[in-house]
């Protein structure tokens, strides 16, 4: 869910409440939501539910915002739990690099994103659920802030490798703000050996694959072509059988089908942010991994919430729920070692991750010697004023010069000496990490290999 900005969010506690009323008629076992930023809605949703979901945990930032039920960060970590089981252990890492201060129009800075772990138990299968949300992408052809998104999926691939020890599955759900085959998702999936429920079903479901589309919101009608087999879509992502009777049980092709060529023709949120960006997105994801003597099935998967609020223009987020039904057993006959990925690709996602690293410090320095330079400049022009006498005339003007030099230095020298020094090392870290890993990984081929390290 998302769509839950205090002020900025259109409809935000009319969405609220909906999400709400709709997670308390339902049948829901574990649920993960993102961008609840204000304690209010949080806990409205978290009373609304509490016949069905008993169990629910906000992640906060600071251990002293969980004690006095502050929200942490500035608008809070927006990630939350609601469950049926009772919740054993709880833990939560907040990203070390997520955005700039300045870059007040994107925000990410100002909520203290991260990933959240509940440890439940269920018929003494443990299971450790994961609820994260990495940095938006702005811009897909220039994305400034990719580094960050990749730091943000390696550090959540590493605390789902050293914190799953013991768990008989994992379940990572949550907005991770990347696509299929993008390096950020690659590191989830690869370091931590997580797969897609979406993927798994959809092969299971469908084994012959004509076409890639996605189910989510179709495109205006100028975007499609019938008769080709090019249907337009955005936001979610399914690979489908597809027939030129157009056979697919899709409620959101017959919404687009009924409503895409009349003028002024309501639009959900989730219609209104596909425009934006390329086709065929999916940035939602329920991911998961068995773990020793345990076999998961996925039952179902889908987008469960209807395209509207009852009885309202505007749909409950941005962006579209999806739901995934597991069957857990215990079975001793499983082969934990034959499940795992390739390794050859674990690596590669790992070398393209520390080779952008070391880009990304190589631009950080670059933009880190401007900002000094700037502030020698702006230094010298405020000594130059100071030194010069005025006239009693101007010297209203001057001093408001004087004010805006001091705190553009202010600003530049911050930036410089302080700001750019902690995302240098919040980089370096991530880096570090990664050889270290990829150390690991090439031994670990050897022995696979050859049966010894040398």
């Amino acid at each position: 869910m998302s769509m839950g900005i205090p002020v900025v969010s259109k409809n935000r506690a009319e969405r609220m409440k909906a999400i709400a009323e709709e997670l308390s008629r339902a049948e829901y076992e574990v649920v993960c939501l993102q961008e609840v930023w204000m304690q209010r809605d949080y806990k409205q949703i978290s009373r609304r539910c509490s016949a069905v979901l008993p169990h629910s945990h906000y992640f906060h930032r600071y251990t002293a915002s969980a004690s006095d039920g502050r929200s942490s960060g500035v608008l809070g970590s927006g990630v939350c739990v609601l469950s049926k089981f009772p919740i054993e252990d709880v833990f939560f890492h907040q990203w070390p690099v997520n955005g700039y201060i300045h870059k007040i129009q994107h925000g990410d800075w100002f909520g203290g994103k991260g990933v959240g772990l509940c440890r439940i138990s269920v018929a003494g299968i443990k299971i450790n659920v994961y609820t994260t949300h990495l940095h938006a992408e702005y811009d897909r052809e220039s994305d400034e802030y990719r580094v960050h998104r990749v730091l943000q999926a390696f550090d959540l691939s590493q605390m789902v490798r050293l914190t799953s020890v013991g768990a008989d599955v994992v379940i990572l759900a949550g907005d991770l703000n990347t696509e299929p085959g993008d390096l950020a998702q690659r590191i989830i999936c690869h370091n931590s050996e997580l797969s897609d429920t979406h993927n798994v079903f959809t092969q299971a479901q469908h084994s012959e694959v004509a076409l890639r589309v996605s189910h989510s919101f179709l495109m205006s009608s100028d975007r499609m072509k019938p008769g080709s087999g090019d249907w337009a879509f955005a936001h979610q992502q399914s690979s489908v059988r597809f027939s030129e009777d157009f056979a697919l049980d899709s409620k959101d092709q017959k919404y687009v089908l009924n409503n895409s060529n009349k003028e002024g023709a309501t639009e959900t949120f989730a219609h209104w942010a596909g425009f934006k960006q390329d086709l065929s997105r999916r940035i939602d994801y329920v991911l998961f991994r068995p773990g020793p003597d345990t076999q998961v099935e996925v039952v179902m998967y889908k987008q469960p919430l209807p395209e509207f609020v009852h009885q309202r223009d505007f749909s409950f987020s941005d962006h579209e729920a999806v739901m995934a039904s597991l069957r857990i057993t215990k079975d001793s006959s499983v082969s934990t070692g034959e499940r795992k990925l390739d390794i050859d690709e674990r690596i590669t996602s790992l070398r393209e991750g520390a080779a952008l690293c070391d880009l990304a410090l190589l631009q950080l320095h670059r933009v880190q010697r401007s900002y000094w330079l700037c502030s020698a400049t702006l230094f010298l022009l405020l000594l130059a004023t100071l030194s010069y006498e005025s006239p009693g005339l101007y010297l209203k003007m001057f001093n408001t010069v004087h004010v805006g030099l001091t705190l553009l230095l202010t600003f530049t020298v911050a930036m410089a000496g302080f700001w750019y020094t902690m995302e240098r090392n919040g980089i370096l870290a991530g880096k570090l990490g990664m050889e270290i890993a990829l150390s690991r990984l090439k031994k670990e081929r050897v022995v696979r290999r050859y049966g010894t390290v040398t």
